[in-house]
Order: C-alpha cells, then structure tokens, then sequence
C-alpha cells in the first residue's frame, strides 16, 4: 500500500486530541473540591467558592441570579460546546460520534416533545429545543431517539435508542466497542442510571468511579474521547443537582 501523508496527519491529530483530553482531565475538580461545596446553602455563594474549586470552565453562562432553567441551559449548552471542542482537536472521522454524545443532555426532552404537550416558553432559548420544536417532520436525530415510543413508553426506550445509534457512529478504531462489554456496561450505567456491583456505595459514586476507571484504562488510546465525554457529561450533571438544588430554594424562599 503507498504512502499516505492523511494517515500521518490523522494519527498525529489522533495524539494531539489525547493530549488535550489529558490536560483537562488533570484539571477536574477533586472529591475534596466537591466537598467544600456540600455545606453552602446560598447559590451566590456556592457559585464563588465554586469558582474557587477548579468549576470555572464549566460554569459558563450561569449567573448569581440565574432561574432553574437558565442553570440548566447553560449546562447543556457547554457539553454540547465541550463535544465541539473535543471535534475540532480530533480527526473529522471521530465528529459523529461526538455530535451524538452532544445529545445526551436532551434525551429527558424527547419523550415530551413525542407526546405533543405544549413547549414550554424557557424551550425556545435552546437553539437545539427550538429546532426541534419548529420542524414540522422532526429533525433525523429526533426521529431515531423517538423510534419506537408509541410501542414503548418512556425514557428506557429513548436511551436504548441513543446507545443503539451510537455503534453505528463510531470511527473505524474504535468499532471494536460494539463487541466490548466492559464498555457496553459503563455506557448504559450512565444513562439508564444501573447499579453497577459495588455494593454500599451510593449509585452515583459507583457510575463515577467505573467512568474514572474507563478513562485511567483507555490511558492515550481512541477510546479515552468517549470515556472523557461520559466523565464531562457525569461532572456537568453532578454540579446540576449542586445548582438546581440552591437555586430551587432561593425561589421558594
């Protein structure tokens, strides 16, 4: 087989995305960091000791006197913008699969937006919400997370469709994962929410600590991109139920 110069600019990008991943994962904020914030009952006041922490790249738009939807809007938005970045760093063979995690924030909407019920006016800030909302026939993505809700309610079927359509996006090194149950149970552990064997320690540390498990393995191989946008994707909804929860107060309060 003759050279190919697009092998060597592949590969070297391959290792340059990997690197970066590296560098962000070593900036995550620690257990000790999620710690400081579990006493602070004021939002203003958790959102500058986050800051403090180690959360200020992933506080991005969210203000002292942000709404529920507001927090939980911005939080959307910058996985979707993390899945970007991650697509501009990676070789364009990796971008589908990207652009398909960047759904994952939006899988609890499908299931309403199927059932017809009324948009709420808060849904037509999100720029992919409002796309959903003003398309007559339903974008393709929206099709194939709704295939099937008439058969079978629920969010149980939205997901199954998610990691069903995910196989079919992966690049070529990284096909092997379809056959891969290590991963297969990881993947739908985080988005069905499945205890994972580890009995006497709450459901959520036991999803994180298997994503943190995935990442240290995968180590600089292909499969470190989707095990660090399951890791972002988990950290985003952590800090969610850290925001929502303060926020909810303050306005009952």
């Amino acid at each position: 087989m003759p050279f190919s110069p697009s092998i060597l600019t592949s590969y070297g990008q391959l290792e340059y995305a990997l690197s970066r991943i590296h560098a962000v994962l070593g900036r995550f904020p620690t257990e000790s960091a999620w710690g400081t914030l579990t006493p602070i009952a004021r939002f203003d006041h958790l959102l500058s000791a986050a800051a403090k922490q180690g959360f200020s790249e992933w506080l991005v738009g969210i203000r002292a006197g942000a709404t529920v939807h507001e927090v939980e809007g911005a939080l959307r938005q910058r996985y979707r913008n993390e899945m970007l970045r991650v697509g501009r760093w990676a070789p364009a063979s990796y971008r589908p699969l990207l652009d398909w995690f960047a759904l994952l924030p939006y899988l609890d909407f499908v299931g309403y937006l199927h059932r017809g019920e009324r948009p709420r006016e808060w849904m037509q800030d999100d720029t992919l919400l409002s796309d959903w909302l003003s398309s007559a026939e339903g974008i393709d993505d929206l099709g194939i997370l709704q295939k099937g809700l008439n058969e079978e309610r629920g969010r149980h079927r939205v997901a199954k469709n998610w990691m069903q359509e995910l196989y079919s996006r992966l690049p070529e090194d990284l096909e092997f994962l379809e056959g891969d149950r290590r991963f297969k149970s990881v993947l739908q552990a985080m988005v069905e929410g499945h205890p994972i064997h580890d009995f006497g320690v709450p459901l959520e540390q036991r999803i994180e600590r298997r994503l943190w498990l995935e990442a240290h393995r995968s180590n600089m191989t292909p499969r470190l991109i989707p095990a660090y946008a399951m890791l972002v994707y988990w950290l985003l909804m952590r800090l969610r139920s850290e925001l929502v929860t303060r926020v909810a107060a303050l306005q009952a309060g």
